[in-house]
């Protein structure tokens, strides 16, 4: 499966992420072991994960090829689309990020 790492990111001290072209995200260990893996089946828009971002409150923003989702710490998948308010999603993000380079 990390055949199709398509994008990374460092979660913490001990755990990464990793997008997966066409396969979802997984979160991996040190030693690449994979310890969770999410698809659509799990509530990512889609299974081809560009971009990972994980926020000051430890929660992980995903770019895929339909969208953005967000996975909170311990919860299930918020998913955002065209419905629901996407914008104060995004102006969040960047304020998030903006704080984080601070």
């Amino acid at each position: 499966m990390l055949k199709s790492l398509y994008t990374t990111s460092k979660f913490d001290d001990n755990y990464y992420l990793g997008g997966l072209f066409g396969q979802g995200m997984v979160i991996i260990d040190k030693d690449l072991n994979i310890k969770k893996h999410f698809t659509t089946d799990h509530g990512l828009q889609n299974n081809l994960v560009y971009y990972l971002y994980t926020d000051i409150d430890k929660n992980v923003w995903l770019g895929t090829n339909d969208g953005i989702s967000v996975l909170y710490p311990n919860l299930p998948f918020s998913v955002f689309s065209e419905n629901e308010n996407l914008k104060e999603a995004a102006e969040r993000a960047k304020w998030v990020q903006q704080q984080d380079r601070k």
